[in-house]
């Protein structure tokens, strides 16, 4: 049979509470004298005689205790006068109180990180998209110059039209250095001699501008071609972000 704090004053629960202090103090008084000197477990003994009565000779403990003793949770008011489980009740309060918050907390910032991913992945479909327009805008701007303008395909190309246009403009100058020096020596020059003249002044120049815009469409190709390889590129690098 578990002991109990009566037990320790050789007492019973139906003692009055002038009885249980003649208990303790005969308890008290021999564990204190001569003859209890020299049983081992006198401290023992000592300190669970103080422990009981620390208990028992209150009141209100003492209620408190008969209580829990007879199998029923002790009233609210015993315990607020021993001033047992007060503290702990206004700590479970307490303790469900910062468990709310704490689940309020995690609730909303759960939201916010759920609104900034949906965010993000908003954004990130809305630049890839703009990216994706802008590369099929490039690409068919340089399908449309391959077709309509005539811009050159190969290096070789590239380079026969940079000899056409050099060679142009060689020859506008070479007509150009003659007319001045026929001008100088101040030769008649017949009729058809001057439309043969103006005639091939005519082709050069139709030539020299057939080159330049071989030469400035090579050039946009060229630049388009960038664009477009810059803009894939960082299509490439937002979806490996998403």
């Amino acid at each position: 049979m578990k002991r109990t704090l009566y037990d320790a004053l050789q007492a019973r629960a139906d003692f009055t509470d002038a009885q249980l202090k003649r208990c303790y103090e005969r308890l008290i008084e021999y564990l204190d004298s001569p003859a209890a000197a020299e049983q081992p477990d006198r401290d023992a003994q000592q300190f669970a005689v103080r422990e009981a009565w620390s208990v028992l000779g209150n009141p209100v403990t003492r209620a408190a205790y008969d209580e829990r003793l007879r199998g029923a949770p002790p009233s609210r008011e015993a315990l607020a006068l021993a001033g047992v489980g007060a503290g702990d009740e206004t700590a479970g309060r307490m303790r469900w109180l910062l468990l709310g918050l704490v689940v309020l907390l995690a609730f909303g910032l759960w939201q916010g990180v759920r609104s900034f991913l949906h965010q993000s992945d908003r954004w990130a479909q809305g630049v890839s998209s703009e990216i994706e327009a802008k590369r099929r805008e490039a690409a068919s701007r340089i399908q449309m110059q391959e077709r309509v303008g005539g811009a050159p395909q190969a290096e070789s190309a590239d380079a026969r039209r940079q000899r056409e246009y050099e060679a142009a403009m060689k020859a506008a100058d070479t007509n150009e250095q003659a007319r001045e020096a026929a001008a100088d020596e101040d030769e008649p020059m017949s009729a058809r001699d001057t439309a043969l003249a103006e005639r091939e002044a005519r082709e050069q120049e139709a030539k020299r501008a057939e080159a330049q815009r071989a030469y400035e469409a090579r050039r946009r190709l060229e630049r388009d071609k960038a664009e477009l390889e810059r803009l894939q590129e960082e299509n490439n690098t937002v979806m490996r972000l998403r």
